[in-house]
C-alpha cells in the first residue's frame, strides 16, 4: 500500500476517535439544562421536606406541652374541692370606677376576671390586677367588647374564670351563659371558663393531718409552704392575637376566616390573704398558645354548637371537664389547630 493510502486511513481513524470521545456545544448545553432541572427537583424536595418536619415538630411540640399541662391540673387537682368566689359590692359602683369595695374577696385571685351582676340585663365582664380581703383594684372596665356600665349597691360579682353548671337544667337561657355537651348531653353553665379556684386538704404543721375534728382542713400552699384557708387557681391569661383573616385558617370550624382570638396560656395562682405579708406566687404552665374567642370566651371552638369553655366544673357529680384549643405553627406556615380533651374526678370534692 502506497504512504498517501496509509495516511488516509489514519486521518479516518483520528476523526473517528474524536467524534466517539466528546461533545457537540448542543449536547453540553441539553446535559447542562437536565443537570439543572434534577438539581432544581431535588432542592424542592429537601425544602419540601424540611417544612413537613418543620410543621411535624411545631405539632407534636404543642401536643406534648398539652399533655403536660392536662397532666399537671390533674396533679394538683384530683385531690381538690371546686371553689366559686362569689362576693357582692357594698356601695354603688360607677361606669368608670377602677376599684370596688366587697363583703368579702379572700378567695378571688390576685388578678383576673369577674363579672359584674350575672345573669341580667346588666351584665358587666371587668379585669382586675389587684386585690385584698375586701376589695379589687386596677379594673378595667367593659372587657367584654362592651361599655362599663354602672351597678347599684349589693351588686352579685363572680369570678369570671369560673363556669359551673347549674343546678337547674331547666333554667331560661337569660340564666346561663352557654352549654356544654358533657357524657349526660348539654349541660347548662353560668360563667367564662378560663379558670378554676380549688382547695387541698391542708395540714400546716406538716404532720399530714388534714382534719379539724371531723372536717376537712382546706387550704394550699403557698411557696411551698402549707397554709390553712389558701387558696389555687388555674387561670387563662392572654399573651398574644391570631386573626383567621392573616392565617387563613378556619380556627373554630365555622365556615368563615372573620374571628379573631386571644392567644394565652394558662398559669397556676396561689393566694393567703389570711396571713398578713405573704404574697401571691404564680407560675406559668403548659404552651403560650392556647385559643378563646376574643370578647366570647368559653365560645364554641369545634363548630359543634356547643360552647367549649376551658374549664367547667360540675359540683354535683365532681367532675371538672378541661377542654384545650392550641394552634401549632413553624415559622412563616399556616398553624395547624390542635384540640385536647380531659377530665378529672375531685375525689375529694365536698358534692354541692
Amino acid at each position: 500500500m502506497s504512504a498517501l493510502g496509509d495516511a488516509s486511513k489514519r486521518e479516518r481513524a483520528i476523526r473517528a476517535a474524536g467524534s466517539r470521545g466528546g461533545l457537540t456545544l448542543v449536547e453540553l448545553v441539553i446535559a447542562a439544562g437536565l443537570l439543572a432541572g434534577v438539581l432544581y427537583a431535588s432542592l424542592e424536595a429537601l425544602r419540601g421536606n424540611r417544612e413537613m418536619v418543620e410543621t411535624a415538630n411545631a405539632r407534636n411540640d404543642t401536643a406534648r406541652r398539652v399533655r403536660e399541662l392536662v397532666d399537671a391540673i390533674t396533679r394538683e387537682t384530683s385531690r381538690a374541692n371546686g371553689v366559686v368566689p362569689r362576693a357582692f359590692t357594698t356601695g354603688p359602683v360607677g361606669a368608670t370606677a377602677t376599684r370596688l369595695a366587697l363583703d368579702d374577696a379572700e378567695d378571688f385571685p390576685p388578678a383576673g376576671a369577674i363579672v359584674f351582676e350575672p345573669a341580667s340585663a346588666d351584665r358587666e365582664l371587668g379585669l382586675y390586677s389587684d386585690h385584698g380581703t375586701q376589695a379589687l383594684d386596677g379594673l378595667e372596665r367593659g372587657a367584654g367588647c362592651d361599655d362599663g356600665r354602672a351597678h347599684g349597691d349589693a351588686c352579685e360579682l363572680n369570678w369570671g374564670g369560673a363556669a359551673t353548671v347549674l343546678e337547674d337544667q331547666t333554667a331560661p337561657a337569660s340564666q346561663f351563659d352557654g352549654r356544654a355537651l358533657e357524657l349526660e348531653g348539654a349541660l347548662a353553665f353560668r360563667g367564662l371558663g378560663t379558670g378554676f379556684c380549688f382547695q387541698v386538704p391542708t395540714d400546716p404543721t406538716g404532720a399530714e393531718d388534714f382534719l379539724d375534728g371531723v372536717d376537712v382542713r382546706w387550704g394550699a400552699a403557698v411557696r411551698g409552704l402549707p397554709s390553712a384557708g389558701a387558696y389555687s387557681a388555674f387561670q387563662y391569661e392572654v399573651t398574644g392575637v391570631a386573626r383567621e383573616a392573616d392565617s387563613g385558617v378556619d380556627v373554630n370550624a365555622d365556615g368563615d376566616l372573620e374571628d379573631t382570638f386571644d392567644l394565652g396560656r394558662v398559669v397556676l395562682w396561689t393566694w393567703d390573704l389570711s396571713t398578713p405579708g405573704t404574697g401571691p406566687a404564680r407560675a406559668a404552665a403548659g404552651p403560650s398558645n392556647i385559643v378563646q374567642e376574643r370578647c366570647r370566651w368559653g365560645a364554641d371552638l369545634d363548630g359543634d354548637g356547643f360552647a367549649d369553655p376551658l374549664f367547667l366544673w360540675d359540683p354535683g357529680t365532681r367532675r371538672l371537664s378541661i377542654r384545650i384549643t392550641a394552634l401549632a405553627a413553624a415559622q412563616n406556615r399556616p398553624p395547624q389547630v390542635l384540640r385536647s380533651r380531659a377530665t378529672v374526678f375531685l375525689r375529694n370534692a365536698v358534692p354541692q
